[in-house]
């Protein structure tokens, strides 16, 4: 629980929410210049992905507890089974490597729409 958090942590997730609300506050000023009829299948994208973006964001904390836990090594799962891009089937087919050296959760060709996740060991 919040109890738990050290001052790393609350550092750590400070910096990731200060550049969410910076994303976010830049896409609320484009929406208010925007009439509602106005509204493309665009906005309603970049508003999903937005929304997508915190499972990334949960993902990215999970691996740095992980690697300062000690954790040795991590893999690649797919999540979207044959929906996956070529960057994850390639990042998933090294199968287990040291933590953090493979890409990031949403750093690949599928970006936000991701849906692996890692295992550790």
């Amino acid at each position: 629980g919040i109890d738990n958090l050290t001052d790393k942590d609350l550092g750590r997730l400070g910096a990731i929410i200060k550049d969410q609300y910076k994303y976010l506050g830049a896409f609320g000023r484009e929406l208010e210049q925007v009439a509602p009829a106005d509204l493309t299948d665009g906005f309603i994208n970049r508003a999903q992905m937005y929304a997508e973006s915190t499972r990334i964001t949960d993902a990215q904390s999970e691996r740095e507890y992980k690697a300062d836990d000690g954790t040795a090594e991590e893999r690649r799962v797919l999540g979207g089974g044959s929906n996956s891009c070529d960057d994850c089937i390639a990042a998933a087919a090294l199968d287990w490597q040291p933590i953090s050296t493979l890409p990031d959760i949403g750093d690949s060709v599928c970006g936000q729409n991701c849906n692996c996740f890692f295992e550790y060991q």
